[in-house]
């Protein structure tokens, strides 16, 4: 019987304990009483935001999540303006970013990351961005000799340059980037319509749409699959990963190639 009380007890305390505030505090009886909170001091690394209290009547030094700055601010701004522009490579420099990138390699080895999880990279790049670190690759207008383009992607771009190569070989006739978009007219939610990345107009006046990518997301499955269904006369041409790994073996003979 004893033992059923003390179940009993213990359980109605941990209900107790979840439905506490932190604005109450065990008295020398063991019961539970409203404290007068006191007013919340500042965080300790100099962020301006206020601290919360953890247990009892004691009181944080730091934020939940806030890190002690071990050096002084002065420095901490410095580092941060030298780190300006700059890739990881210049600021560690090339033999420590190579040992460090292949650890990283590594240890992702078989790994694929999900959809969302590869876009939230995307968006912590652009975040990189706005904070003034330089990224390998900046998506803007580019020049392919004479021609300007708005490439998304340092794949897009070397595509290109690959592409003027084949046309000044006379391989084919020309080659234009989005320059048609086709539309999925029965559908009226989500993929409507596509855009390729590049039509290629061949030596015998064929054309050809080629797309690049180097992941297949469910979004580019599902323009893929509708474009085969609704324009199944287009020809569609993937340049995924291991095609651009062969194209990038003779990197040297396509100029306006970015390493």
């Amino acid at each position: 019987m004893a033992s059923k009380t003390w179940s009993k007890n213990k359980t109605k305390t941990k209900k107790l304990h979840s439905k506490i505030s932190k604005n109450y505090l065990r008295s020398s009886n063991g019961k539970f009483k409203a404290q007068e909170i006191p007013h919340c001091p500042d965080c300790a690394c100099g962020c301006g935001e206020k601290v919360d209290i953890i247990r009892g009547n004691r009181w944080n030094k730091f934020k939940r999540g806030h890190v002690q700055n071990r050096y002084p601010k002065e420095w901490i701004d410095a580092g941060l303006k030298a780190r300006k522009n700059k890739t990881f490579e210049q600021v560690v420099g090339k033999k420590r970013a190579k040992e460090w990138k292949n650890k990283i390699k590594e240890s992702r080895e078989g790994y694929e990351p999900t959809d969302v999880t590869r876009r939230k990279m995307s968006i912590a790049a652009i975040k990189r961005k706005s904070n003034g670190h330089r990224l390998k690759f900046k998506a803007g207008w580019y020049k392919i000799r004479n021609k300007k383009c708005y490439f998304r992607s340092s794949w897009e771009n070397n595509y290109a340059a690959y592409l003027q190569y084949l046309k000044e070989s006379k391989e084919i006739k020309k080659w234009e980037y989005e320059p048609k978009t086709f539309w999925f007219d029965k559908i009226k939610r989500g993929v409507t319509n596509y855009t390729p990345d590049f039509r290629i107009t061949n030596t015998d006046d064929s054309i050809e749409y080629h797309e690049v990518k180097g992941w297949m997301d469910s979004w580019s499955k599902t323009k893929l699959k509708r474009m085969s269904i609704y324009h199944p006369k287009i020809k569609m041409v993937l340049i995924d990963k291991d095609v651009y790994n062969d194209i990038k073996q003779y990197s040297r003979m396509f100029k306006d190639w970015i390493d």
